[in-house]
């Protein structure tokens, strides 16, 4: 269990939201969020660096990367969506997805290792379940 990460949750669906923001606080993480719009997780980022992020806005990801931080694409869609390769370091997960494999992710992310992780890496997820 990782107890010192800041997780920042980027989710528009509000049960979502809290289901990633239990599982997170659960585990031991900080939060930032959770935040519905990319205006309000933007405003945070400006004067923030989380140590986890979970985000699906180009923006949110560029901002992410810029900053060096590690984070976790969590999405119902498919990576098409995404105009850019060269992102930093993260995971994808498709939604639905065990809490268990999204704490697992962030735990990897957080390593002193985690450039094992670069944008070619997807994980495959099954149906969500605490």
């Amino acid at each position: 269990m990782v107890s010192s990460g800041v997780c920042l949750i980027l989710e528009d669906e509000p049960w979502t939201a809290l289901d990633l923001a239990d599982y997170a606080s659960f585990s031991g993480y900080e939060l930032a969020g959770p935040f519905s719009t990319f205006r309000d997780s933007l405003a945070y980022l400006e004067n923030h660096t989380p140590t986890l992020a979970d985000g699906t806005s180009i923006s949110i990801i560029e901002k992410l990367t810029h900053k060096n931080v590690p984070f976790i694409i969590y999405s119902g869609y498919g990576r098409g969506h995404l105009t850019s390769t060269d992102f930093a370091s993260y995971a994808w997960i498709e939604k639905p997805a065990r809490a268990q494999e999204i704490l697992s992710a962030a735990e990897r992310l957080l390593m002193p290792s985690r450039g094992s992780y670069k944008s070619t890496q997807r994980f495959e997820t099954d149906k969500l379940a605490p």
